[in-house]
């Protein structure tokens, strides 16, 4: 996190861990795009999807566009 200060980049990239809507609305505030990591259960897609994230990483794409899919 201390690199987000000395190099101008676009977007962060926190674990979902981190995430809660008014973490995401505030480095939206600050003009970032937010992808978030390591999304590998559903209720962490859930957790993404309810903190307003802009893409999820994780170590199945198939199974998080399935997730998807169904809703």
């Amino acid at each position: 996190w201390v690199m987000q200060w000395a190099v101008p980049h676009q977007a962060e990239h926190p674990h979902v861990s981190c995430l809660t809507p008014r973490f995401v609305a505030a480095l939206r505030r600050r003009g970032q795009r937010v992808n978030t990591w390591t999304v590998n259960q559903r209720a962490d897609l859930q957790r993404a999807a309810h903190s307003g994230v802009d893409g999820v990483i994780g170590d199945s794409p198939l199974q998080l566009r399935a997730w998807l899919e169904v809703g």
